[in-house]
């Protein structure tokens, strides 16, 4: 039976067509709406003027078929939605009788799809509205799918809970085991802690007795310049013999007003030795200090009080000492007499300086020389008509 032709109004506000199709034909449903309903009306593609159905919904109605248009709080949004499902070609028309189409949506809201059924029927003459059981029925079927859907993502939930728990509790049963392990060992270890300190108070101990005579070994190990000879340097306020290999404080009285400098520069990069001894030594009362013996830069200008540039050690009545830069470094070394050698060791490898007297070597008394520097042997005499020699 044919539909009667429409009856034209003016047109709606609001409208849109969509294309779909069903058993093969082409129709025309177009969507348009004002502030207060949507109209739903179908038509045959390539008979426009054949009348199919149309179906005028309130929002109130929207929400009564579905409850996911509750979430509109008016028709232009519900109509909105419907079109936007529509573009996405989401929309399907099926007939369900020879009177309805059924207009099946699947939005997504909320993460999840949800069916939007709304009944199209084809309209008589005297069609009343669409019956309401059936869209009762509707809204009863989908709240009960939301329902499901909740809780089938609580027991989801729980799921993921108790399988998390159970790696979880294997992670932890393994800890437990490697606990019990590590206890096994601890109580190994703590059975061997106390030997352990008891040997690390008596290597202490030992180390510190064994310092200086490793330093020795080292000295002994490592290539020295036995080659480097030296002179000393023609100046003031002393004299040299022949081989310029002794020199004797004959001027400028009681004062450090004597610097006797070597003439050949000690090399870089090695262990170089050589030995002074004191021929003349007087000891004189009232100064602690008579020789100084070390090394240091040139003094061409025959400063007065040179020893304060220098690294030296002190010969004198009083206790032994060396003497850096401004810096004195007292240690009870002994005391010095006329004919006792100090020998002075210098280490630019490592920018050591040691001393030996008698044979007798005192471990490292700087380690601060400079590596770059350009250093000679030094005596400092004090008191006048001493003396010193190189020697063998």
């Amino acid at each position: 039976m044919d539909a009667p032709t429409p009856q034209y109004t003016i047109k709606p506000n609001n409208e849109k067509k969509f294309n779909l199709e069903y058993n093969n034909n082409n129709y025309i449903l177009v969507i348009s709406s004002n502030n207060s309903s949507i109209k739903f009306n179908m038509y045959q593609q390539d008979k426009l003027d054949n009348y199919i159905y149309e179906e005028i919904l309130t929002l109130d109605q929207l929400k009564e078929i579905n409850n996911s248009f509750n979430i509109f709080n008016s028709v232009e949004a519900a109509r909105n939605s419907i079109e936007k499902i529509l573009n996405n070609n989401k929309g399907i028309i099926s007939q369900k009788d020879i009177n309805n189409f059924v207009l099946t949506l699947k939005i997504y809201l909320f993460e999840e799809i949800l069916d939007v059924n709304i009944i199209l029927k084809k309209k008589e003459m005297n069609q009343k509205e669409t019956i309401p059981i059936l869209f009762q029925k509707i809204q009863q079927m989908n709240d009960e799918i939301i329902n499901l859907k909740k809780e089938n993502e609580k027991i989801k939930q729980m799921n993921d809970e108790i399988i998390n728990l159970k790696k979880e509790n294997e992670k932890i049963k393994q800890m437990n085991d490697e606990i019990i392990n590590l206890k096994k060992e601890n109580e190994k270890i703590k059975l061997m802690n106390d030997e352990i300190i008891n040997l690390k108070k008596e290597n202490a101990k030992i180390k510190q007795m064994n310092d200086e005579r490793i330093e020795l070994k080292k000295y002994q190990n490592k290539p020295n310049s036995n080659d480097y000879k030296f002179k000393f340097k023609i100046g003031i306020n002393y004299s040299l013999n022949e081989n310029r290999t002794i020199a004797t404080k004959i001027n400028g009285g009681n004062d450090w007003n004597c610097s006797i400098i070597g003439d050949t520069e000690i090399p870089k990069n090695k262990i170089t030795k050589w030995k002074i001894r004191l021929n003349e030594f007087k000891m004189t009362s009232g100064n602690s200090w008579d020789v100084l013996i070390g090394i240091g830069p040139d003094n061409p200008n025959n400063i007065t009080y040179f020893h304060y540039f220098c690294w030296s050690f002190i010969c004198g009545e009083s206790n032994l000492s060396i003497k850096s830069g401004d810096t004195t470094i007292y240690n009870k070394y002994g005391k010095l007499k006329k004919g006792d050698v100090v020998e002075v060791i210098v280490d630019r490898i490592n920018g050591n300086l040691s001393f030996a007297v008698n044979k007798i070597n005192f471990g490292i008394a700087c380690s601060n020389i400079p590596f770059d520097m350009i250093l000679y042997p030094v005596v400092c005499i004090n008191d006048e008509f001493e003396s010193v020699e190189i020697i063998e």
